[in-house]
């Protein structure tokens, strides 16, 4: 189980955050590779994080506690989570999205996939590049970043829509109509 004062430090960093308008609060896992694909997945996933840290518009929560919590829910880290385990930590961290993702072989290719997953709806978007070659991890995470950034601004773009088109579905009453008499 967690220790209430990691809870209590991760609950009080996500909600400052928001609360300062200080971008999208977003976790970012590991890019995770096997095999020779190890090293560059390593170097992957600290550059897109690098990336990612430079974005006015994205928060990220600090990998160290993430990961902390991961270990401590036991919940591994396998590649890319499934949505439920995302939306399960996204609302611990007090995160908008959850990315994970992982380096795949593609016969001669090699792709680096990151899943977008929405914590309060659990919808998901992808996003990849292909990397030229082994050295490629730092074109490959900066044209990856960038397309983080436009699917979770999109996202959002998303969110507020339907939020909008809820809010516009619900029939005002009149002024003038007569309130029932008790």
């Amino acid at each position: 189980m967690m220790s209430k004062s990691i809870l209590s430090s991760l609950i009080f960093l996500g909600l400052a955050a928001l609360l300062n308008g200080a971008g999208i609060p977003v976790a970012l896992t590991d890019v995770r590779g096997s095999g020779d694909l190890t090293e560059t997945a390593s170097i992957t996933s600290q550059l897109l994080q690098a990336e990612l840290s430079n974005s006015s518009s994205i928060l990220l929560v600090e990998r160290k506690q993430l990961d902390t919590l991961i270990s401590e829910q036991s919940l591994g880290q396998q590649g890319m989570l499934a949505p439920e385990t995302a939306q399960k930590l996204g609302k611990i961290l007090g995160v908008k999205y959850f990315c994970s993702g992982a380096l795949s072989k593609n016969g001669e290719k090699t792709l680096a996939i990151v899943k977008i997953t929405d914590v309060e709806t659990t919808l998901s978007k992808t996003a990849y590049v292909t990397l030229k070659s082994r050295s490629d991890a730092e074109e490959a995470a900066s044209g990856l970043a960038s397309k983080i950034e436009k699917l979770i601004l999109q996202m959002e773009t998303e969110r507020k829509n339907l939020d909008s088109q809820k809010t516009d579905d619900v029939k005002k009453i009149p002024e003038n109509w007569k309130k029932p008499v008790v």
